[in-house]
């Protein structure tokens, strides 16, 4: 039996998501770190061996939104990016559960994005289209994460319309030297349009931030924009 509260601890750290152009926070990534699993993906895949999966992405949103409430975060009134799969979405128990935690913190859905993860494979597109709409209209925002990397990533771009689209650090990377990202990146900002807010992750030199902001791109997130770290570093 994996008893999560027994066998792992874990906790989250803040990453910056900045505008390019004014080098401003725009919002802040929760981002899982455990001392037991150093790789994050390691501690997913080994709750989803032992069927778990559901609630320990559960568990995971819900001290997210703890610390967002233990530090009155909220009133920060920016955005807080939660990361979430997509068989958790879609599971008929996650509404009601989301319900339970926001009535227990008194959080108002209008600072959270829930951030999807490309790393599972969606089962069924036409019901996490449907959860998505339903969050949608209560308040919450929709970003679809590491776009470029899933086989299927484009499709969920199209058919999800998510309020933000938050494109695969590999397209980052030596950005400033490839003509060819460079040509790509510049499509998919004229893809989106305005309807959609393009986040480029993996920044980790101003070169290739350079080229993006001359590109169209107006967020980032990466290294070089800053790493996570406590919430405290970075609103102090």
């Amino acid at each position: 039996m994996f008893l999560l509260d027994n066998e792992v601890d874990f906790y989250h750290v803040f990453q910056p998501i900045v505008e390019l152009r004014t080098k401003e926070v725009h919002g802040f990534e929760l981002l899982l770190r455990s001392e037991q699993f150093k790789n994050p993906e390691h501690f997913f895949q080994y709750a989803k061996e032992q069927n778990q999966l559901l609630q320990v992405d559960m568990q995971s949103i819900k001290k997210a939104l703890l610390t967002l409430k233990k530090d009155n975060l909220s009133l920060q009134e920016i955005p807080f990016f939660i990361n979430v799969f997509p068989s958790t979405l879609m599971d008929p128990l996650f509404y009601d559960h989301l319900e339970a935690i926001l009535y227990e913190l008194h959080l108002q859905p209008n600072v959270i994005v829930f951030e999807i993860s490309e790393a599972e494979k969606v089962s069924d597109l036409t019901i996490l289209k449907t959860v998505v709409e339903r969050l949608k209209k209560k308040g919450f925002y929709i970003a679809l994460d590491d776009i470029g990397k899933g086989e299927s990533s484009l499709v969920s771009l199209l058919e999800i319309e998510p309020d933000i689209a938050k494109v695969d650090r590999y397209f980052a990377k030596d950005l400033s030297t490839s003509s060819k990202k460079q040509r790509l990146i510049e499509l998919m900002v004229k893809l989106l349009g305005k309807e959609t807010m393009f986040i480029l992750e993996g920044f980790e030199t101003e070169a290739d931030l350079n080229v993006a902001k001359s590109l169209g791109v107006e967020y980032g997130q990466g290294f070089f924009l800053g790493k996570p770290n406590s919430i405290h570093h970075y609103l102090a």
